[in-house]
């Protein structure tokens, strides 16, 4: 289903895509959490430089993906920093589509009868 990108359901055809949307905190940006159980839900980042902070509209410095320089950090690369937190180009938020990805069982993986 998923390799034809269609689907009929009674008389029609219709286009399906896959949809993977990542959970983002909205207080800290981390992946993997929401926000009623972040660590830091008293505190406020910008998207747009990660600091403690009101507001992004704001924010004098440069954009600097916070999960970006967790990663480079973290393992030792140099992904490109140069983006706001929530982009969809972001090094972090691809790796995160990629981890879910791999998780989710498309029926390949047939259990044998015996």
């Amino acid at each position: 289903m998923m390799k034809s990108g269609k689907v009929n359901l009674g008389w029609c055809r219709l286009k399906i895509r896959e949809f993977i949307r990542p959970r983002q905190c909205f207080v800290c940006y981390r992946y993997g959490h929401m926000a009623r159980h972040c660590i830091d839900r008293d505190k406020i980042f910008c998207t747009r430089c990660g600091e403690e902070k009101p507001k992004a509209a704001e924010c004098p410095n440069e954009m600097s993906c916070s999960n970006c320089k967790r990663l480079n950090l973290r393992l030792k690369e140099e992904v490109d920093i140069k983006h706001d937190v929530k982009s969809r180009l972001c090094e972090s938020y691809l790796r995160e589509i990629d981890f879910i990805r791999e998780k989710i069982d498309y029926g390949k993986s047939v259990p044998k009868i015996q």
